[in-house]
């Protein structure tokens, strides 16, 4: 602000130049003196005033100081009256200059209302031509009415955080899907280990290593190995089907109370819940009857091999499936608990079918993909509710 003991000849002519020097009568416009007041808030540089002044400023000056010369008996002179007034304005009231709208700018250096903001509509950049979908984060130039992206003005896009879910803190925890082959697989190798350190108790060090390169592991023991490779195999496999919505797949799950397991457990969109037991068989697989003329005996027979106690050893499975989903679950879903043992490698005629014995499904590998895959009426929500379920009630092994 400036002092009120400041002279007008300290102020004024430096401020005002030609427009305050003419002949004593004459009369400035006061368009002239009011860009001289805007010339002296310029100078006096004060960034927190607040008050502006204009021609109609002037013209109260004007008239003010016609009233006071009056009331004095005296002839006023304009110039110099209108030089006390402003004098005594000046010493009571900061000044501001107020540059043409035209000039404005912004933070960034552009025109008033020119800023980088979120995209309403899809536009493209003035620059480089570049594609801008709407929500794209640019630089919007109000005068030119022209979009430019940050790239082009050697600016960072902002790092958007993604919204955070309410009930993120409520969310369960991820599903234990198990891994498929990992109980058998765990059996094989204790069952190795306790053959190696008996060998080398028994003949020592030596002899022993000797005797376990030369000799070949028990039949009980190869057939965990082969178990544990079948499940991984048809574990695979099935893991291709796996999405989340329409087949959900648990592997090695554990029946409580017992040391049997579950080798996979598929739940489907077709309300279905399948017990599969991976078998690593080798030879034919077949159904053949042994009944006579007036009775039928189906049977399983994989090369010469009567497997018919496999069909038998799922409704174990079976049961323990539905007593984890719950009969109210199974109600109100329309759940059905369906049993399937699936053969990796074994062999099929060339025109043979999956077929089914005593309500077990028996077939390979792709045709049982594609019985998962069946269409259904349950929606993800509810296949996901049955497979927390079932994994909940039967553990990984």
């Amino acid at each position: 602000m400036l002092s009120s003991s400041a002279s007008s000849n300290d102020v004024f002519p430096a401020a005002f130049g030609p427009t305050m020097h003419t002949t004593r009568g004459a009369r400035s416009s006061p368009l002239g003196i009011a860009e001289a007041l805007e010339t002296l808030a310029l100078k006096a540089d004060r960034p927190h005033s607040t008050t502006v002044t204009t021609a109609s400023t002037v013209a109260q000056l004007q008239n003010h100081s016609a009233l006071r010369f009056a009331h004095a008996g005296r002839i006023p002179d304009p110039q110099r009256s209108l030089q006390l007034e402003t004098n005594e304005l000046t010493a009571r009231v900061p000044l501001v200059a107020v540059k043409p709208a035209a000039h404005r700018t912004d933070s960034v250096g552009g025109v008033a209302g020119s800023r980088s903001l979120k995209l309403r509509r899809a536009d493209s950049c003035v620059s480089c031509g570049a594609a801008l979908a709407a929500g794209t984060v640019a630089y919007w130039d109000a005068e030119a009415k022209t979009v430019t992206c940050l790239s082009c003005r050697g600016e960072r896009p902002p790092v958007l955080e993604a919204p955070v879910p309410k009930d993120m803190a409520a969310a369960p925890p991820d599903l234990d899907r198990g891994t498929a082959g990992a109980s058998a697989q765990r059996r094989y190798e204790r069952l190795k280990e306790q053959r190696e350190q008996a060998a080398r108790d028994q003949l020592g060090k030596r002899l022993g290593g000797l005797y376990l390169t030369l000799s070949s592991e028990p039949q009980s023991t190869v057939a965990w190995a082969q178990g544990a490779r079948g499940e991984r195999l048809l574990g695979e496999l099935l893991e291709k089907l796996h999405d989340d919505a329409t087949v959900i797949v648990l592997h090695d799950r554990r029946i409580p109370g017992s040391r049997a397991n579950v080798d996979h457990i598929a739940v489907t969109r077709d309300g279905g819940v399948w017990a599969i037991d991976a078998k690593n068989y080798t030879g034919k697989v077949q159904r053949i009857d042994k009944g006579g003329w007036f009775s039928t005996d189906e049977r399983l027979y994989v090369g010469q091999r009567d497997c018919s106690k496999l069909v038998a050893g799922m409704a174990k499975q079976v049961e323990a499936i539905r007593r984890a989903t719950g009969e109210p679950e199974m109600q109100e879903f329309d759940v059905t608990v369906r049993a399937a043992l699936c053969f990796v490698d074994a062999e099929w005629s060339l025109f043979a079918k999956p077929f089914a014995l005593d309500g077990v499904w028996i077939g390979w590998a792709k045709a049982l993909g594609t019985r998962l895959q069946a269409e259904g009426a349950l929606a993800p929500e509810h296949v996901r509710l049955l497979a927390r379920r079932v994994a909940e009630a039967l553990p990984s092994a």
